[in-house]
């Protein structure tokens, strides 16, 4: 899958999601929404519902966000950013994550590291380090 087609492909296999997005969107007017919009206020929100729910439907979407992880970069992307950024708040995460598909695994994954890396580099900047002088200081010596 590309980018490109990920819209048409995310609405042929689930029509509703159609339906939802003109309901959702319709502040949108004439314009559509992208593809990330589509991903993290639709597909996501509808995986931590139906994880908790619905086999069926849990199973559908699993195997669709595996054929977009299994896409171009950009879809991958995606993935990562739409389901790995926020797979640790969503209320079936760890559910979620047992069901993913091996290139899901690898977007979830690429975006926790991605998230520890931007902490890492935020605990190291001189902005962090004057925040903790300044908040923790160290005991005076008489």
């Amino acid at each position: 899958m590309t980018f490109a087609q990920f819209r048409s492909k995310l609405f042929a296999r689930f029509p509703q999601f159609k339906t939802v997005s003109d309901e959702m969107f319709s502040y949108f007017g004439d314009e559509t929404p992208g593809n990330y919009p589509l991903f993290e206020h639709i597909v996501v929100p509808e995986i931590d519902k139906a994880a908790g729910a619905d086999v069926e439907d849990f199973s559908a979407l699993m195997a669709f966000i595996e054929l977009v992880a299994s896409g171009d970069t950009d879809c991958r992307d995606l993935v990562a950013i739409g389901l790995g950024e926020v797979i640790a708040t969503l209320h079936n995460g760890a559910l979620i994550r047992s069901a993913a598909g091996p290139n899901t695994v690898k977007a979830i994954a690429q975006a926790e590291r991605r998230s520890k890396e931007i902490a890492l580099h935020l605990d190291r900047s001189p902005i962090a380090s004057l925040t903790r002088k300044l908040l923790r200081p160290s005991k005076k010596r008489d």
